[in-house]
């Protein structure tokens, strides 16, 4: 939600960035797992299992899904969840993944992004919102091109030590290689940029060119 009191100044957004930290839920592994053994092995069917799986993943997430889908059916049937959870130490917001598959029953995670505690605050005070939520669904745009620049990176050995800047909708995100993944280190609204930063933006968005660089 987008609160009635703007978060404007910088220590009620520190404040909130640190309590979403503390009391965020740590991931929930082996969901499919606990799912399957609802069911007695002559029921064990992909049907029921899928939707077992499906069902459980949604609980675990509550809250804290930026985006949802379903496809396809019988065997076909494929969920994919991003979503985002707190992990490592110090914490650190981290946007994830997570398929369901029906024809393997199986539950595939991976982390695509992780984020400051300063670029987390910028999005509470920025955006005025008091929900994580909301707030990291803005980062959408970087998860995704972190994700694509990450498997490059592994597939080519390749480094990268520079900025990057990917545009979201209310200004853009700062990338960075920290210890073999992409780290969102702040995010800059739209309105603190400088006129000719702004029409890069403003340029790349119309353009859908992810990276500006």
């Amino acid at each position: 939600m987008t609160t009635t009191l703007p978060i404007s100044n910088e220590s009620m957004a520190r404040a909130m960035a640190r309590r979403t930290l503390r009391e965020a839920p740590e991931q929930q592994r082996m969901a499919i797992n606990r799912a399957w053994s609802r069911y007695a092995p002559t029921r064990q069917r992909r049907g029921p299992l899928f939707r077992a799986g499906l069902a459980y993943m949604d609980r675990c997430l509550d809250g804290r899904v930026l985006s949802r889908s379903v496809s396809g059916k019988g065997k076909a049937a494929l969920a994919h969840w991003v979503f985002w959870e707190v992990l490592g130490e110090p914490p650190r917001a981290v946007i994830s993944c997570a398929a369901l598959d029906a024809r393997h029953n199986r539950i595939v995670e991976s982390a695509l992004v992780r984020v400051s505690q300063h670029a987390l605050q910028r999005l509470f005070q920025r955006l005025r919102t008091a929900e994580a939520s909301v707030a990291l669904l803005e980062l959408m745009p970087a998860a995704s091109r972190a994700a694509q620049l990450h498997e490059q990176a592994l597939s080519n050995g390749e480094r990268y030590a520079v900025h990057l800047r990917v545009p979201t909708g209310e200004g853009e995100a700062v990338l960075v290689w920290e210890d073999e993944g992409f780290l969102v280190k702040t995010w800059i609204h739209h309105d603190s940029m400088s006129d000719r930063r702004c029409t890069q933006w403003g340029k790349a968005r119309a353009d859908e060119d992810l990276l500006c660089a």
